[in-house]
């Protein structure tokens, strides 16, 4: 979280070469920041933004082959930006003990059965829900915002916690929809998770 009118850097990856292209939006007022596009010779990209005031804003980053065509599986991400605000801290205790943004250990994950993310997400306020992201960067396979796994399904958010919690700490707790059909190493810190 930052204070209104400070720069800050946005950085992403792209599965094809081209661009990038990156709008940002007011969600109060609808309004958004002029588009940009980013240069993407390779897969990673960065933008660096300088938004006019507090409140919360949403950016959304959309693939551009060189070709002109776009992907239809754009990333978007809200962020509440605020210069007296604390993020809410998410820990991962299960399969290993990892704190975001910590380095993850390596997992070993035997064949045949499931693996179970747990971890706590605790605020100074009350959280709203707690939420998780999982890809599988060898297969593809992914995390859908139903719930549902595999590669023809839109990567986004899944909630692990009610909603509206309204409390400062959670214990949250996920197990992989599917059994582990061979031996993989896996890194232990599992889903990227959120709490909002």
């Amino acid at each position: 979280m930052v204070a209104s009118g400070v720069q800050f850097v946005i950085d992403g990856q792209a599965t094809a070469p081209g661009r990038v292209q990156v709008e940002i939006q007011d969600r109060n007022t609808k309004q958004y920041l002029q588009d940009d596009l980013v240069g993407a010779t390779s897969a990673t990209w960065q933008y660096e933004v300088t938004l006019p005031h507090e409140g919360e804003w949403r950016m959304s980053a959309t693939a551009i082959d060189n070709s002109g065509q776009s992907d239809l599986r754009g990333s978007t991400r809200d962020w509440l930006i605020t210069s007296t605000g604390v993020a809410p801290s998410v820990a991962i205790n299960a399969p290993a003990p990892m704190t975001p943004p910590t380095a993850a250990p390596t997992y070993t994950v035997t064949p045949g059965g499931r693996l179970t993310f747990s971890g706590t997400a605790n605020d100074t306020d009350d959280l709203a829900n707690v939420e998780i992201s999982q890809r599988n960067n060898t297969t593809r396979e992914q995390l859908a915002a139903d719930g549902t796994w595999g590669t023809d399904v839109i990567q986004d958010w899944y909630r692990v916690s009610p909603a509206n919690l309204n409390n400062t700490s959670y214990n949250w707790s996920y197990q992989t929809p599917l059994n582990l059909a061979r031996a993989s190493t896996r890194s232990a810190s599992g889903p990227p998770t959120r709490s909002a």
